[in-house]
Formats: structure tokens, C-alpha cells, sequence
């Protein structure tokens, strides 16, 4: 019977154990997933900047603008769609008459959302979660915001 039990009381902590690690690799990939989409979305900002320059206003900005134009890395594209690692979408359209750009990401997660709605707050000029405007790099405001599973977050510039 000691047998029996010890060998029970091995195999529940080498599950514990297994589920740790699990949990810490899951982890770990989120925030690498986070890192990416943070670092891609300031490198598309400033491309698009870079490909309006000489341009009177942003009116012209779309997404098959930008896929023709090869300024969504080819991890943020799938069949066409420019896509973030949630599995929702990312829609660059102008804003304010073409006078500047939004960028909105759909289906991010609740645990992301907080990261990606304070990431950079000096590169935006709002930042909207849920239909929500947050004032810049607002920590308890975005917590609030970012009130769903499944969240919106809508970055302005110029």
C-alpha cells in the first residue's frame, strides 16, 4: 500500500511539474507574441509616415496600399488579411480628413490588451480601447478599458 501511495503521490507532482513548465512556455510565447506586435506596430507607423511624406494627407491609406507596398512584415499577413498573432485584425484607414492615421487591432486578449494600450504612449496621439479614449499611458484606465476577452484598441497618429 506504501508503495501504491508513494508511487500516486510521484506521478501528481510530476504532473504539477509539467504543468508549470507548461504554463511558464505558454507564458513565455505570449509575451514574445506581445513584444512582436508592439515592435511591428511602430515600424509600420513610421513606413507609413515614410511612404506619405511627400503626400498632402493620409486619404489615400489602406491595407492592400500597405500589402503592395511590403509594409506589413509577412508574420502580421494571412491570405491577404493583415491579421495580429489573436487571430483578430489590423486596420490602418485615415482619420481626421487624412490629416492623420489610425491603426486598430481587434480580439486582442485581456491580458495583452493592458501592455498594448500603454506600449509607446509618446508615438500616439490617442489611444481608444472599447470605444474608450485613455489618456496617455493611463495603467488604471487602460485596466478598466480592457474589460473583455476579446478587446479593441484603436491608435491615432500622424
Amino acid at each position: 500500500m506504501r508503495d501504491i501511495l508513494s508511487t500516486l503521490g510521484s506521478i501528481f507532482i510530476g504532473i504539477l511539474l509539467l504543468g508549470s513548465v507548461i504554463y511558464w512556455v505558454s507564458d513565455g510565447f505570449s509575451t514574445g507574441r506581445l513584444s512582436d506586435v508592439q515592435s511591428n506596430l511602430i515600424m509600420m507607423q513610421i513606413k507609413v509616415q515614410n511612404l506619405f511624406s511627400g503626400a498632402s494627407s493620409y486619404a489615400d491609406l489602406d491595407n492592400d496600399l500597405l500589402l503592395n507596398n511590403d509594409i506589413v512584415p509577412t508574420t502580421l499577413t494571412k491570405g491577404g488579411v493583415i491579421s495580429n498573432p489573436w487571430g483578430g485584425d489590423i486596420t490602418f484607414a485615415p482619420v481626421d480628413n487624412g490629416s492623420a492615421f489610425s491603426i486598430t487591432l481587434t480580439d486582442v486578449p485581456r491580458k495583452e490588451c493592458v501592455s498594448m494600450a500603454t506600449f509607446q504612449p509618446e508615438a500616439w496621439i490617442s489611444v481608444t480601447i472599447n470605444a474608450s479614449e485613455m489618456e496617455s499611458g493611463d495603467v488604471a484606465g487602460a485596466t478598466n478599458a480592457c474589460n473583455s476577452d476579446s478587446n479593441t484598441i484603436v491608435y491615432t497618429t500622424r
